[in-house]
Parts: structure tokens; C-alpha cells; sequence
């Protein structure tokens, strides 16, 4: 890929320059369940006609409910309220961050870090900044089920965000939609891109560009993570409780 061979200061520049235009950085990447198929022709390319899957193919079926139910059986039998409140209390103190994806139909995925704290409009505001057409309606969505995004005022936290989220783009298609100039496009509904050529051209450059917390690349991470050696071995270790019962004082061997 064109982009691996780029140098690590160039990536690191060009992300920082997309960061000071946007006012935040961002991420760009291929969706990998889209990389990890046979079939790799769909990559940067949108579903057939802006198709989504219908309705009923997000919904729980009675093994999923079982299953849900039968993981949080020991809660709602053994917590109470007043406990569940206090748990759940304590985890969104430690929520700063809210790591959001924003995946496109043609695969692309847009990633960026926003505080807990903030509001969805926000996330709204950003996509218009990097969206070839911010001019035409758009939504968010979040599957199974499929649910769609209208509250843009209640922060990540509150939405379940925190802290990290996958969300779905797509266009709104209702006929009411859009305006006499932008009919002809609507006919050709789904060509995309979905993103500018500035920001795609982001696409995976955060595995170059050193971390701002190591100075390192997510690659030199991650193969010195596989080559540090196990120090589990200079642990000490417990002797072991001697098992079954005592032996009787009346007993020589």
C-alpha cells in the first residue's frame, strides 16, 4: 500500500495539519471485518444502490435474548438497586474519553476522541468538516437493533458512548429530503466517496506516525510488546498449602 511506504515525519505531519484544520485528531482506516473477507472488492467501494440491511436482520433473536439474559442473571438476582447505582456510579467517574468510529458504507471508518462529557453535536459538527457532500442530510445509527441517533444534545456518557463506540453513516433517502439542485445526485445515491480526499488520504498513517505519549509507532509498539520477555518467571512463588490432613503425631515413617 502507497501509504506504508510513506515516512513516519510525513505521516505525523499530515495528520497534525488534518488535527489543526479540524480541531481535533482523527483516524482513518478500513474497516477489518471488510479486510478479513475473501472477497477485498468492496473496500472503499459503497453497498450496492446505498442498500442497508432491512429492519428485522438487526433484531435479537431468542437465542440472543437468551443469552444476554442468562450473563446478567446473577446480577438481577444477587445486586440490589441501591449497589447496581453505586457500580455503575463508579465506572463513569473513570470515563473520560469516548473513543467514537464512524463507519461509511464503502468501509471506511473515521476515528476520533472526544470527552465524555461532551454532546453528540459535536461528532455532528466533525462530520460535516470531513464529508465530501455536508450539504446533504445525513444520520447516525447504532446496531442490533438498528437504532437511530436523535438526542444530539445528551453526551457521550449518557448515550453509552463511553468509552468507545461504533456508529454507522448513511444518507437520508426520504423523497423530502432534498432540494431541486441536489436531485441529480440523489438518483446516483450512494456513489461516495464519503470522504474528502484530504482526510482518506489519513488512511491507516497512525500505524507510521510515533505516538504522542511513547514517540513511537503503533507497529515498534507492538512487536516490542511480542519481544519482551515473560517477567513472570522472577516472581516469587507461594509455597504450596499442604493438602488433605495433618499427619498424626502417633505416625513415624
Amino acid at each position: 500500500m502507497e501509504e506504508s511506504r510513506m515516512d513516519p515525519a510525513h505521516a505525523s505531519d499530515l495528520i497534525a495539519s488534518v488535527a489543526r484544520d479540524l480541531g481535533r485528531e482523527v483516524r482513518v482506516f478500513v474497516s477489518p471485518a471488510a479486510l478479513d473477507s475473501e472477497d477485498t472488492s468492496t473496500v472503499g467501494k459503497p453497498r450496492a444502490a446505498q442498500e442497508e440491511e432491512p429492519e428485522d436482520f438487526y433484531d435479537f433473536t431468542a437465542e440472543d435474548y437468551a443469552r444476554i439474559m442468562a450473563s446478567r442473571k446473577e446480577e438481577i438476582y444477587l445486586k440490589t438497586r441501591k449497589i447496581r447505582e453505586q457500580e455503575q456510579a463508579a465506572r463513569r467517574a473513570h470515563m473520560t474519553k469516548a473513543i467514537i468510529r464512524v463507519q461509511f458504507p464503502d468501509n471506511f471508518v473515521l476515528e476520533a476522541t472526544f470527552r465524555s462529557v461532551d454532546s453528540l453535536s459535536l461528532l455532528i459538527e466533525l462530520l460535516q468538516r470531513v464529508l465530501v457532500r455536508p450539504d446533504l442530510p445525513f444520520y447516525l445509527y447504532t446496531v442490533p437493533p438498528k437504532q437511530r441517533i436523535k438526542d444530539l444534545q445528551q453526551s457521550m456518557i449518557d448515550a453509552g458512548f463511553s468509552p468507545g463506540a461504533l456508529i454507522y453513516f448513511a444518507y437520508e433517502t426520504s423523497k423530502g429530503s432534498y432540494n431541486r439542485t441536489q436531485s441529480s445526485w440523489a438518483e446516483d445515491f450512494g456513489s461516495g466517496p464519503y470522504l474528502r480526499p484530504e482526510i482518506q488520504v489519513l488512511r491507516d498513517l497512525h500505524l507510521l506516525a510515533p505516538s504522542s505519549s511513547t514517540g513511537k509507532s503503533v507497529q515498534e509498539e507492538w512487536k516490542e510488546r511480542e519481544q519482551a520477555p515473560d517477567d513472570t518467571s522472577d516472581v516469587p512463588k507461594r509455597p504450596l498449602k499442604p493438602t488433605g490432613k495433618p499427619k498424626p503425631k502417633w505416625l513415624k515413617m
